[in-house]
């Protein structure tokens, strides 16, 4: 019997850009609640530089194992991209977890007031 050994390729390890972590955007800290127009305003702020005009954008989001506040945060994408994207896709990215009802996408996105569908 023959043997076949196989050589295992290492992955490619890219350093961190120098500087990154200072040019990060923060918003909020520990010591209060952010209000829904603090945060509109981040996030039109942080989108306005970004060259999305006609393109498809995808929001990669958490499933509902991860505390995030989806209520809050996408409407003010999704006015932040409302006559720029050509479209929208929110994904869910559940790894290794169960596949969520309508319901729990509904409860965890909040309101689908907008447009949006399960």
């Amino acid at each position: 019997m023959s043997q076949t050994t196989t050589a295992t390729q290492q992955p490619t390890i890219h350093p961190i850009p120098e500087g990154l972590a200072e040019r990060a955007a923060l918003l909020g800290g520990a010591e209060g609640i952010l209000t829904d127009e603090q945060i509109a305003g981040f996030v039109s702020e942080q989108l306005a530089g970004q060259d999305l005009d006609g393109k498809s954008v995808c929001l990669i989001i958490p499933d509902g194992t991860r505390s995030v506040p989806l209520p809050k945060v996408l409407p003010a994408i999704h006015d932040a991209l409302a006559g720029r994207a050509s479209s929208v896709t929110v994904l869910i990215a559940l790894g290794t977890h169960a596949a969520m009802s309508e319901q729990a996408i509904d409860q965890l996105l909040g309101s689908t007031e907008r447009g949006a569908k399960a």
